[in-house]
């Protein structure tokens, strides 16, 4: 059934001008997702390998997660990371906060908070919910960046209003420090970052993640199981020329 389908969409693509392989390139996406939510993990890595190597984000961004999780594929970190950076670096806010996670906790290179806060701020600035989440929870901790909690509730509740459950909670937990930080500035909002070091030092000095010292995140990564869609980054505004000064 699925042929026929396809075969109308060549004729289609042909008679409006659009190129086949952009169709092709399509239905092989198509493919390689139901693979993958199946779980023939090796029948996906098979098809979204060529397709990631073409350039295609989406493809990208699942490999990196295959070979990150190990599905499919020998688990292996530099290579999930490299194909997390091709996906980033294309201005897409998912893969951009998986990238993030990886440098917060050091899997497959060298921990960097400064770096991790950078790709979440990145993916938070396109209105992804879990960029917001764990972007807040960098400002809670005061890693990689000073420590900002009413900064870091805004951003839960940004992430709250677009249904991640994981940011409602940390609203609801945070939202009453902040006031009574607010309503006495004095009062230093005790057990608002239970977890944080007492000093904050560069990211090459830190201690590594562990149980003492727990990723600042409110849940763990979100797409354990499947990417969340590639949507594609906004364009760029063109500011007007103009000889005035601000």
């Amino acid at each position: 059934m699925w042929r026929s389908v396809f075969a109308m969409l060549l004729v289609l693509a042909c008679a409006s001008g659009t190129s086949p392989e952009i169709v092709v390139a399509a239905q092989s996406i198509e493919e390689a997702e139901f693979a993958y939510e199946r779980g023939d993990y090796t029948q996906a890595a098979r098809l979204f390998s060529p397709l990631a190597e073409q350039g295609v984000a989406s493809a990208q961004f699942y490999l990196g997660l295959m070979y990150e999780k190990g599905r499919g594929v020998r688990q292996d970190h530099s290579t999930a990371l490299t194909w997390f950076r091709k996906a980033a670096a294309q201005g897409y806010a998912g893969p951009q906060n998986n990238l993030g996670l990886m440098y917060l906790g050091g899997t497959g290179v060298d921990q960097n908070y400064a770096k991790a806060f950078e790709l979440f701020e990145r993916s938070a600035n396109q209105g992804y919910d879990w960029g917001m989440n764990n972007l807040g929870g960098l400002y809670e901790k005061g890693w990689g960046t000073e420590q900002d909690l009413a900064k870091a509730l805004f951003l839960y509740r940004q992430a709250a209003a677009k249904g991640n459950d994981a940011a409602s909670k940390s609203e609801k937990r945070l939202a009453p420090l902040v006031i009574k930080s607010e309503a006495n500035p004095a009062v230093e909002p005790a057990g608002a970052a239970p977890d944080k070091p007492a000093t904050v030092t560069p990211p090459a000095e830190q201690s590594p993640v562990d149980s003492i010292n727990p990723p600042p995140l409110s849940a763990a990564n979100p797409l354990n199981s499947k990417p969340a869609p590639v949507v594609p980054p906004p364009p760029e505004k063109k500011v007007k020329s103009d000889s005035s000064s601000e």
